[in-house]
């Protein structure tokens, strides 16, 4: 008899599932942009083979104790078509798909939206982030259309959690998490909750993009204040372990404490140092222990901890800058769709997000060659005019050092 996939949760997938807001779930989404045509039947067999292969696509939430884990069952993922859609994926206004379909205790936790719009076919890959972090989610998103293409999939039946990774490396540098940093941003509304984002198209910019996106945020943060610069960049864990496909959370964090005169090459030096250094697999004590604090405590402190930073202006770390990797016209590929361009974003719901928020995605064709930067930020701190304006300095700094 077949064994059940079952898996704990680890302390960041608890506090993703604390992210909820007014029935909205912390999501992941990765969207796909291209022309084309969905035939509802066919989408749904080719999630139907790859779910069956990705055991992590099909999990729902359990209780043994104190503890909680992912155990295989539930609600499989759906495909959901949606017609006449209006919203163009420049920005987060008027999207129809949310509030999503996703539940972490019946499932399902995982979806796929097709959005039939006026400018372009859209593919939404849409993910419960207490399941899956960005990579997971374009892991499971690629065997669904490989199953689209008729090609071998690759599946995933890994229990390998963040916690496993880290603790076979001794990190030589621990970094300081108690330092209060400044934001790009000014509290507009301290009753607002949530967050909003806008997209912007570069051309396509070689591997040190983080290390320039990083340098210009230093300067729009010390623009017009003067106070601590950290940035947060998400690492795949997955590159610590050999031939490891998994589509859980197997994220650690680099945080660089940056200074105005720090250069590209200095940025990217402390990124490696750090790196060497195993720094992002380090875990405080306090982290792994929210696997055994309830889900509404966690909660309740982050609010706490979200209304101090606004009062204050003071922030854990400024913003969080990463790169989700790179699609090529072929994996977009199936046939009846065609895919030349892709993001991804969040849900961009409930407490505790980060003061600025941008994110890379890279797309590769035999003709094009382009990056997407989505920039988000809490709607306490930002409105879309805030957004747009710091997100065009950003545009201009990356070109510029490019050309």
């Amino acid at each position: 008899m077949k064994k059940k996939y079952h898996r704990e949760v680890s302390p960041i997938e608890k506090i993703y599932l604390s992210k909820e807001y007014r029935r909205q779930h912390f999501t992941n989404q990765g969207v796909l942009e291209g022309t084309g045509s969905f035939n509802l039947v066919e989408w749904q067999k080719a999630v139907n083979a790859a779910t069956s292969v990705n055991s992590g696509s099909r999990v729902i939430l359990n209780k043994r104790g104190r503890k909680s884990y992912w155990t295989e069952g539930g609600i499989s993922p759906k495909v959901r078509l949606i017609t006449d859609c209006e919203w163009d994926g420049q920005n987060s206004k008027g999207i129809r798909y949310l509030p999503d379909h996703l539940c972490p205790i019946n499932g399902p936790v995982c979806e796929i939206i097709l959005l039939d719009c006026r400018d372009k076919q859209r593919v939404v890959i849409n993910t419960l982030h207490a399941v899956m972090d960005g990579i997971g989610t374009v892991t499971w998103g690629m065997d669904i259309f490989r199953a689209l293409r008729g090609e071998p999939l690759v599946g995933s039946t890994q229990t390998v959690t963040d916690i496993d990774i880290s603790k076979r490396f001794k990190v030589i540098a621990k970094p300081k998490l108690h330092k209060k940093c400044i934001s790009p941003f000014t509290p507009i509304c301290p009753q607002r909750q949530g967050g909003i984002w806008i997209r912007k198209q570069v051309p396509w910019i070689s591997s040190r993009i983080i290390p320039k996106i990083c340098k210009t945020l230093v300067a729009e943060t010390c623009r017009l204040k003067d106070g601590g610069v950290r940035i947060m960049i998400p690492v795949n864990l997955r590159r610590r372990k050999k031939n490891l496909f998994s589509t859980g959370n197997l994220t650690g964090n680099v945080f660089l404490d940056l200074s105005k005169g720090d250069s590209e090459r200095d940025i990217y030096t402390k990124f490696i140092r750090q790196l060497r250094n195993y720094a992002d697999c380090y875990f405080p004590f306090g982290l792994k222990m929210m696997k055994y604090i309830p889900i509404r405590v966690i909660q309740n402190s982050i609010y706490k901890k979200d209304e101090k930073c606004l009062q204050t202006g003071r922030y854990p770390f400024t913003g969080v800058v990463t790169h989700l990797g790179r699609l090529t016209k072929g994996q977009m590929d199936t046939g009846s769709f065609k895919g030349d361009s892709w993001f991804s974003v969040n849900s961009m719901s409930g407490p505790g997000l980060p003061s600025i928020f941008i994110a890379v995605s890279e797309f590769v064709s035999e003709n094009d060659r382009h990056s997407n930067l989505v920039f988000g930020a809490p709607r306490t701190l930002a409105n879309y005019e805030d957004i747009e304006l710091i997100s065009r300095r950003f545009v201009r700094a990356i070109t510029k050092s490019c050309t």
